[in-house]
């Protein structure tokens, strides 16, 4: 990330926030301006990075993935628990995918839950029609759903899939998946 800090007074601070969080947790990150630079040569280049688009005729496997809200009562310290395709984290593997393979998971959420899968990444559409982007977390609204492609790699074992709100990971939102 390059950030211009040249209209900012020597002295002044510029604060990061979280439009979706009030108060302190939503103050991510402080700069303090403590000197101005004589020269600078710094510039963006024209292109970042190319993203290969996954072929989606080569997808192996679609996997509906719903993380919901479960019955209340039958959760951690008789509270609600929340679930992936109504499995918990104390249910063993949502499922096994195979090493090498092309995935589609289409994901949907009854309320808010940014959506992390550990050592695998989402292929989506970019915010603002600006193409591919490589993401490890999609950001589904209430009601909202998503459509990404995960190719599986890298090596065979458990993987963990999970809501990233820590009160819904603290209520079972979190599941494991095999890759064999």
């Amino acid at each position: 990330m390059l950030i211009d800090f040249s209209s900012v007074p020597v002295g002044a601070g510029v604060t990061m926030t979280n439009a979706l969080v009030n108060g302190g947790p939503g103050q991510v990150m402080r700069f303090h301006v403590v000197r101005r630079v004589a020269s600078d040569d710094t510039r963006v280049p024209d292109e970042l990075s190319v993203i290969e688009e996954l072929d989606e005729d080569a997808v192996d496997v679609t996997r509906d993935l719903h993380f919901g809200l479960g019955a209340h009562g039958g959760g951690h310290h008789g509270g609600t628990e929340w679930n992936v395709n109504g499995v918990t984290f104390h249910d063993g593997d949502l499922f096994t995918a195979e090493l090498g393979t092309l995935e589609r998971w289409p994901l949907s959420s009854d309320v808010h839950h940014p959506v992390d899968a550990h050592l695998v990444g989402f292929q989506v559409e970019a915010p603002g029609d600006s193409g591919l982007a490589w993401m490890d977390t999609i950001d589904l609204r209430p009601g909202g759903s998503a459509q990404v492609l995960v190719p599986i790699e890298g090596y065979a074992g458990r993987y963990v899939l999970h809501c990233h709100n820590l009160e819904h990971e603290d209520m079972m939102m979190m599941v494991n998946f095999s890759v064999a």
